[in-house]
């Protein structure tokens, strides 16, 4: 008797699950999808779809709309399978309609908000490197520029043309006279050189030329009288007594022929010997003839 009443126990309990089973599943009935991807519902599914059971990723259970539909997140929201809402995305993130998740950022993008459908192009002079949660571009250090809109890295400058402070959109050149091979600052070049615009070294002042001064754009011809016998000379050198030079920017002076002279330092030219004086080449001076000689035609 007891082991029949235990079998027909189990068998009374067997039934009542079965019969919620029948009752939940009929309170709740499966979803069904149309054509256009819109997942539908019936009302007998209200209490379900307010719990977002139905909703596939994307999309959410439309709180405005009681009765049958789950709608798409907007740009900017996200939301996973059976989601009652759709979420904002947080800053550095971005997300088409639809989406299942927010995406990070790309280099050279950013984005500050909350819930943005689209990452923002770093502006021109800054730079964003990153892949992950970009909320703000960084600006160009100094020595590198960026003309364009959107970018992972800065350029820098080349050499002879400088960025001196950050953010910058373009390198400017050294100015004549100036030179730069750190990208960041221009300088004077020394005296006994030159540069001309845009240069990364300064040049020695050549034969017969020189600078004085700092910063020279180019370097001056030594004067009639004067020479310069090396490169890189700071002023120009007297011819001596006895030598000439004629032309500007040479190198060396010439000897006074015999039967002439310079008596002074600088001459551009010499001067004859007068009669009865004579002399020997590079004379700075004439001499008188001695008794029972007389000066002949080469002096």
């Amino acid at each position: 008797m007891a082991k029949q009443a235990t079998v027909v126990a189990a068998n009374i309990a067997a039934i009542a699950l079965l019969t919620l089973t029948a009752t939940r599943y009929q309170k709740y009935p499966s979803c069904s999808q149309s054509d256009s991807g819109e997942i539908t519902l019936t009302r007998r599914s209200a209490r379900r779809r307010a719990r977002g059971g139905c909703c596939s990723a994307g999309r959410a259970a439309n709180k405005a709309e009681a009765a049958t539909q789950c709608i798409s997140c907007n740009a900017g929201r996200m939301s996973e399978a059976e989601s009652k809402t759709c979420a904002s995305c947080p800053p550095g993130t971005s997300s088409l309609p639809t989406s299942s998740r927010c995406e990070d950022c790309i280099s050279g993008k950013y984005n500050p908000h909350n819930g943005s459908g689209q990452c923002i192009d770093c502006s021109a002079g800054t730079h964003q490197p990153d892949y992950t949660n970009a909320t703000g571009c960084r600006k160009c250090e100094e020595g590198k520029y960026q003309p364009a809109t959107g970018q992972a890295e800065c350029i820098s400058c080349l050499e002879g043309t400088i960025a001196p402070d950050k953010e910058f959109t373009h390198c400017i050149d050294c100015p004549p006279g100036k030179f730069s091979n750190s990208t960041i600052m221009c300088d004077y070049c020394p005296r006994g050189k030159s540069a001309s615009v845009r240069q990364s070294l300064c040049q020695n002042c050549t034969f017969g030329r020189f600078s004085n001064s700092r910063g020279s754009a180019t370097c001056l011809q030594c004067s009639a009288g004067t020479v310069a016998a090396k490169e890189g000379s700071v002023l120009c050198t007297n011819c001596i007594p006895g030598k000439y030079q004629r032309e500007m920017g040479q190198k060396v002076c010439a000897e006074c022929d015999a039967g002439q002279y310079s008596a002074k330092a600088g001459s551009h030219y010499c001067s004859a010997c007068q009669s009865p004086t004579w002399s020997r080449p590079a004379s700075a001076l004439c001499d008188e003839c001695i008794r029972k000689y007389v000066r002949d035609q080469n002096g």
